[in-house]
């Protein structure tokens, strides 16, 4: 999926046009919950309140997406941590990674592999791809969640 978001994977022609349509999800993040106390770093259960703010937005999306019959863009995430197997203070060791992290990989957040449908869903970056068919990216029905 990364390979995706980062528009350098090349899907047949039909990924770029779904013949049920598609749905865009986007939203404003408080900026509470991006720099909590107007610090950088953040606590786990601040990167986790911020997490968790998104995935009922998106959680939302999903729904509205399977009863349109429509495939979902998923909206860009960010993370207040960077992920990875061993312990850490946000950030890798030895990554100049800024934080909180804009367009969060989508792995971070969600198991791809385990129950989810990536066949329902595009890649943040879906719309300003240059595969994406012009009539496509003009053709979408927008909605925004407060």
């Amino acid at each position: 999926h990364r390979m995706r978001e980062w528009q350098v994977w090349q899907d047949d022609p039909a990924y770029y046009n779904p013949p049920s349509g598609m749905l865009a999800l986007g939203y404003t993040i408080p900026e509470a919950l991006l720099r909590p106390g107007g610090k950088e770093l953040m606590t786990v259960e601040q990167h986790f309140e911020l997490v968790n703010w998104q995935l009922a937005r998106i959680r939302t999306g999903l729904l509205l997406a399977e009863l349109t019959g429509r495939v979902l863009i998923m909206p860009p995430l960010w993370c207040g941590m960077d992920r990875w197997w061993a312990p850490h203070t946000g950030r890798i060791p030895g990554s100049q990674m800024p934080l909180p992290i804009r367009n969060c990989p989508l792995d971070h957040v969600f198991n791809l592999e385990a129950g989810f449908k990536p066949e329902r869903i595009r890649e943040y970056s879906f719309l300003s791809n240059k595969l994406t068919p012009h009539s496509v990216k003009t053709s979408q029905l927008n909605i925004s969640l407060p």
